[in-house]
């Protein structure tokens, strides 16, 4: 990390690894994510998907 933190400062080394960890467990425990999920399609006109069909069974 010398490229990004030339003086060798230990506080700004600490701080970028509480920020990864942090990151981290969010994504473990509220799973988050960068990249957005791609929404499923819709149903066709008429046509009764399979949850919809389980849960009126």
């Amino acid at each position: 990390m010398t490229h990004k933190n030339p003086s060798g400062d230990l506080d700004i080394v600490v701080e970028r690894a509480v920020e990864l960890l942090i990151e981290k467990l969010s994504k473990e425990k509220l799973g988050t994510s960068s990249r957005a999920r791609r929404s499923k399609p819709s149903a066709k006109h008429g046509y009764v998907t399979r949850s919809a069909r389980s849960v009126r069974a």
